[in-house]
């Protein structure tokens, strides 16, 4: 599965790892710079250090809590593609911002 290959690689200004949802702010700025830039995949429910899967509480939820915040918050609005992956019992927030269009 491409998303266990993903967690195994490091942070990069393309990929990022959250253990869980934080502060609105810090996940938008994230969003915000991917879009601004190549593009990038944020992914929650990964432990930072040790690419341990943890999951998310209510991800269906979070997913449209986030959904929401994007919409509301960032001009020109963006559209990432959200996701909810399942690893072996345990749910990830998959979020792929595309690049801005030139």
């Amino acid at each position: 599965m491409e998303i266990l290959n993903k967690i195994k690689q490091p942070e990069t200004r393309k990929l990022e790892f959250k253990e869980k949802f934080t502060e609105k702010s810090k996940i938008l700025k994230t969003i915000i710079a991917f879009s601004n830039g190549a593009g990038g995949e944020l992914i929650i429910g990964i432990t930072d250090k040790e690419r341990e899967v943890v999951g998310v509480k209510n991800p269906l939820e979070l997913e449209e809590k986030i959904s929401s915040m994007i919409y509301d918050s960032i001009t020109p609005m963006i559209s990432p593609y959200i996701s909810i992956i399942d690893i072996n019992g345990k749910k990830i927030i998959h979020i792929q911002v595309m690049g801005g269009i030139e």
